[in-house]
């Protein structure tokens, strides 16, 4: 389980105010009011919560004053605080204590882990398809890297799947007679699959294909 604040920028407001050594580098201790117990601001959290405090303290405090990026993984291993309390107890920070947070780099990671996520779940959902047989059946073994990358996105389902195999087999076809070397790469050919599922595509006099391979076609 992960925190809405993962990758957030935590900053103490007014730091000086725990650091009453403004000439040390990297303190090793800082202030911390007495009335951490009593005043307003912390009188209805509980233990776990102005621990929480406390350790965004220390760990401003081993930066210097500057501020940290959140980590709920990190916190809950040296805290045993849950992901759902940290949010909990730093929304309740930010309101009514010296805190101020970033969500900026937050929702980036946010939406980079999402599209981490997509991408898994599309390699998952296509891994059962075998698409290293329609390379093998491709009559110009070059640029299989990148052409497998381009199905793994195009594969959704098994009709997808059998329409790249018709496509291949009408490509094929049409350059059964054309020298080897005149053949546009798989990872060319994956690009512009779709246009080999119309009847009409190729059905003309055949016709010299330029080898574009000079231009950095991946291998």
């Amino acid at each position: 389980m992960s925190s809405k604040y993962d990758g957030a920028t935590l900053e103490v407001i007014n730091w000086d105010k725990y650091n009453a050594r403004t000439d040390s580098v990297r303190p090793q201790w800082f202030k911390l009011d007495n009335s951490l117990a009593t005043s307003q601001s912390f009188f209805e959290l509980d233990c776990d919560q102005k621990w929480l405090w406390v350790t965004i303290l220390s760990l401003v405090s081993q930066k210097n004053g500057d501020p940290i990026i959140w980590s709920s993984r990190y916190i809950t291993a040296i805290t045993k605080i849950s992901p759902k309390r940290q949010d909990e107890t730093i929304d309740i920070f930010e309101k009514f204590v010296r805190l101020r947070v970033s969500r900026a780099s937050a929702v980036r990671d946010s939406h980079l882990e999402e599209r981490r996520g997509e991408e898994k779940r599309r390699e998952e959902s296509n891994a059962h398809f075998d698409l290293e047989s329609l390379y093998q059946k491709f009559p110009r073994k070059m640029g299989k890297a990148e052409g497998l990358k381009k199905l793994r996105k195009e594969i959704q389902s098994q009709d997808d799947f059998d329409a790249v195999a018709q496509a291949i087999d009408r490509f094929k076809a049409h350059h059964s007679q054309t020298d080897p070397k005149f053949i546009p790469y798989f990872s060319t050919f994956t690009t512009t699959w779709k246009d080999w599922l119309d009847p009409n595509t190729g059905s003309g006099p055949e016709k010299p294909v330029r080898d574009y391979s000079f231009l950095g076609a991946a291998k």
